[in-house]
């Protein structure tokens, strides 16, 4: 989709590397474009991350255990964390208070049809800061050339589709995600109504 979430993840994630600083890193399972447990972007950085977790983990244990092992960690990165459930992302708002931790998550607000994702309420509710990441290319539609593109458009054999599952990995079935303007969505919208 080109959002930059991802790449911008891997700069933070390696500025902290280079700091000298303690980390844990997970990601979601669902996203297996490139591997299980691998965050990745399109410019083919990547790291395989410390955890995985799935809607069924218990976050909480996850990171206490984590955090015995390595008595020192002071900041944790998410990836994909549109993935966490509300539970989730309760337990993990109280673990960063309880344990004095940082903690950054990079996600999508919105799906393919311009929806939140089922716990993006969750996200936006608890987050201490939300910066919306943008870049001169990302906001261009990749439909009609013009600015102002904030939907992460599904295409499957190059066309657009406005209706179907919310989450569909990129990378199967020819699938694929752009970000196009709401004038297109719209237009492609009616044609399939």
């Amino acid at each position: 989709m080109w959002s930059w979430k991802t790449e911008k993840l891997l700069k933070d994630i390696l500025k902290e590397k280079n700091k000298w600083s303690n980390i844990l890193t997970l990601t979601a399972k669902i996203d297996n474009r490139k591997g299980i447990g691998l965050i990745s972007s399109r410019n083919w950085l990547n790291i395989k991350a410390d955890k995985v977790y799935d809607k069924n983990t218990k976050i909480k244990n996850l990171l206490i255990n984590t955090i015995k092992e390595n008595n020192d960690i002071i900041i944790v990165f998410i990836d994909e964390a549109q993935f966490l459930t509300e539970k989730q992302v309760y337990e993990l708002k109280k673990l960063v208070i309880d344990k004095k931790i940082k903690c950054y998550t990079y996600w999508l607000l919105t799906d393919f049809q311009n929806n939140f994702f089922e716990w993006s309420y969750a996200l936006v509710k608890e987050a201490k800061k939300i910066i919306k990441l943008e870049s001169k290319y990302s906001s261009i539609c990749k439909i009609c050339k013009k600015n102002n593109a904030n939907i992460n458009g599904r295409f499957i054999n190059w066309k657009l589709v406005t209706q179907w599952k919310q989450v569909w990995i990129e990378g199967k079935k020819n699938i694929t995600y752009k970000t196009i303007c709401n004038n297109c969505f719209e237009k492609e919208n009616k044609k399939k109504i």
